[in-house]
């Protein structure tokens, strides 16, 4: 048996499922009072306009900038200037709480331009997920 359809235009498909996250971010955590971002793939110019806007949309869930943030950097291929803006950003919003905003699992070239750029002391740097969360957690 056939079913008729009144519908006559092309043929509907669906539109694909957005991700949760930016492209650059492999998933979000929270483990005993921290927020962990595990970045990947290219964590550069991306990051600028995706990162204002989930920003933006997370000011609206109370209390998302004053716990601590630990980006996992472990994932990823690039870094740049759009990177270091970032981490600055993400320490900026979370000022007044007083919370840090840490790295684990650096790349070399990261670490040299948070040196070149003086900033290497505002950003605490683990060699382990544990270290970190020892450190971080309420």
């Amino acid at each position: 048996m056939h079913r008729r359809s009144s519908y006559h235009g092309p043929a509907l498909r669906h539109a694909p499922t957005p991700s949760l996250f930016p492209l650059f971010i492999r998933a979000v955590e929270e483990i005993r009072g921290v927020r962990i971002v595990r970045l990947q793939g290219p964590a550069g110019m991306q990051i600028a306009q995706e990162q204002r806007e989930a920003e933006e949309s997370s000011e609206e869930i109370t209390g998302a900038f004053s716990r601590p943030l630990l980006l996992d950097f472990k994932a990823t291929t690039a870094w740049d200037s759009s990177t270091i803006a970032y981490l600055v950003r993400a320490l900026r919003r979370r000022m007044p709480a007083r919370a840090k905003v840490a790295i684990i699992n650096a790349p070399l070239k990261l670490l040299a331009e948070l040196e070149i750029t003086r900033l290497r002391d505002l950003f605490p740097i683990y060699s382990s997920e544990d270290e970190a969360l020892a450190k971080l957690a309420d």
